[in-house]
């Protein structure tokens, strides 16, 4: 298997001069939701597919519940939950609580997959979180708060309008 390395995941440096722009944070952005990509892909998993998985870890076990928390498509959701259900790494049962809802479950092998992969990458990004002082952790979590406050503020104003 290739070794991945920051080549492979076509790391662009952000120019200087566009420090303060709105395009480089959208760059920002994009590129994050790029290493998540490669990451799904490394693990023979599309995006919703790992989403999925995920969710499932942090104790989501329907896809209503998934689909909200990952402002998901029912239809895509439900493709998802599919294939990975045919990789056997997923069951479907049926809710004691609803029986119109399906509890959604780790196999033994999903179980295994997961601890190998969705663990383990949770592991890594703790480990990057580590190496952030308590000033830049907070700042990034203030700063990100804000950003969508603010952008909540004028979306709803803007929907509000009449667009």
């Amino acid at each position: 298997m290739k070794e991945k390395t920051s080549e492979n995941i076509n790391e662009k440096p952000i120019a200087a001069s566009r420090n303060n722009s709105l395009e480089t944070y959208y760059a920002i952005s994009k590129e994050y939701d790029k290493l998540w990509v490669t990451f799904a892909k490394s693990c023979g998993l599309s995006p919703a597919e790992c989403g999925v998985l995920f969710s499932l870890r942090e104790g989501l076990n329907t896809q209503s519940e998934i689909c909200e928390e990952l402002s998901m498509a029912k239809q895509t959701a439900n493709s998802a939950i599919k294939k990975l259900t045919d990789k056997g790494l997923i069951l479907l049962e049926a809710s004691k609580d609803d029986m119109r809802a399906k509890r959604i479950t780790f196999t033994q092998a999903g179980e295994a997959f997961a601890v190998r992969n969705i663990d383990a990458i949770n592991a890594v990004e703790e480990g990057i979180w580590a190496k952030m002082t308590a000033e830049e952790k907070e700042s990034l979590i203030r700063i990100s708060q804000k950003y969508n406050r603010l952008f909540k503020q004028a979306l709803e104003e803007f929907l509000n309008n009449g667009h």
